[in-house]
């Protein structure tokens, strides 16, 4: 508990939480590490990316449910964090095979992928498609490139009032971005 990346940390480390208009604050699940993105996916429900390291050996996207774990040890001071059952991605992101910095999923709502996930990656590159299915009523699924070529690593993704996806990119030397890439940009698909 701890964890080498993270002795120091707020009690509200690796958590989801819930805000009220008058600064009420829960706890909807924990164990995330560095998750860099939400959205509402299938069903209405919430998923995010989060990425390796301490007690992560790659990547993943997470079907958020409320109460759940999701595999950090390292965000949690208390030894009991050890105990914790841990509730499986929809899609492992194998390092440096599909992902290494994965970002803010979005749900394809038109065409041919539509009711799938897209999300960038700062470090890999590009932007990623997750083709996701519920199997005995959880969702579970797999990855594949879809887009590449950009100017920075992605780490943003908006639909505009044009119905054309708006990526915003960054990156930082000497190690998080996508290599031979500008640090920034911002690119209309």
């Amino acid at each position: 508990p701890g964890g080498a990346s993270c002795p120091s940390q707020m009690p509200t480390q690796g958590k989801l939480l819930r805000s009220d208009i008058q600064g009420n604050v829960t706890t909807v699940a924990s164990g995330f590490r560095t998750p860099n993105g939400i959205t509402k996916g299938p069903e209405g429900a919430i998923y995010v990316t989060d990425n390796q390291g301490d007690w992560l050996p790659a990547s993943k996207l997470l079907h958020v449910e409320a109460g759940k774990f999701y595999g950090s040890r390292a965000v949690a001071s208390d030894v009991r964090v050890m105990q914790r059952k841990e509730t499986p991605p929809v899609v492992w992101l194998p390092q440096n095979e599909i992902g290494n910095s994965p970002t803010q999923p979005i749900l394809m709502q038109e065409g041919p992928y539509a009711g799938q996930m897209l999300h960038g990656d700062v470090y890999h590159g590009g932007i990623k498609r997750g083709y996701l299915e519920r199997v005995n009523n959880a969702w579970q699924g797999a990855v594949f490139r879809f887009s590449g070529g950009f100017q920075a690593g992605v780490n943003r993704m908006v639909r505009g009032p044009d119905g054309a996806l708006y990526l915003g990119e960054i990156g930082n030397p000497p190690n998080w971005g996508e290599v031979g890439k500008v640090w920034h940009g911002l690119e209309r698909l």
